[in-house]
């Protein structure tokens, strides 16, 4: 029996600082967007389109923007996964038009859900789904640590001197005119 491709992307957003990554239900379990490679497309094309059909066509991405650095087998089908960012504006955008359509490949995701970085081994997952997050864990860790690295350092900051308002005789805007300066 030949195997079957399955290609798609695990996606990830940034909400108050912290990186979520953002996964679909099926069934009962949690998966990356993606499916079955369809005859005459390549992986990079059917990772597209899948993601595109199972997140409402809100996330259009082109065959460049999806690099399947996650390969691997199980005992029916090869998979090729890679790791998306998405705009965590998307979760509401999805229920909203999930609730608007009719259409099957959008409803084949019951549920999406962002799931913190830092608490993912608080879960169980379908090894689908954990060999490409623990493949991509490293890279997500590394950007979640700069993340916090800027907003932790301290910036020299000088104080801005008073200007002596005796010294400026006019002051012009960019369109020429003159602004009047007014001691209070």
């Amino acid at each position: 029996m030949r195997k079957t491709h399955s290609c798609g992307s695990i996606l990830y957003t940034v909400y108050n600082n912290k990186i979520y990554v953002v996964l679909g239900q099926e069934h009962d379990d949690w998966f990356p967007f993606k499916g079955k490679c369809e005859k005459g497309e390549t992986y990079e094309q059917a990772a597209v389109r899948e993601i595109e059909e199972e997140t409402c066509k809100l996330i259009k991405l082109s065959p460049n923007d999806v690099k399947l650095e996650c390969e691997f087998s199980t005992s029916r089908k090869h998979y090729h996964i890679g790791l998306n960012f998405v705009p965590y504006t998307f979760i509401g955008e999805f229920y909203e038009m999930r609730k608007n359509t009719n259409e099957k490949k959008c409803l084949e995701k019951t549920n999406i859900k962002m799931f913190d970085l830092e608490k993912l081994n608080q879960f169980l997952f379908h090894d689908v789904t954990l060999i490409p997050l623990k493949f991509y864990y490293p890279f997500l860790k590394k950007l979640q640590n700069k993340i916090d690295n800027i907003l932790s350092s301290e910036l020299p900051v000088k104080r801005k001197e008073k200007t002596n308002t005796a010294n400026l005789r006019d002051i012009r805007t960019s369109n020429g005119s003159s602004l009047e300066l007014i001691n209070i």
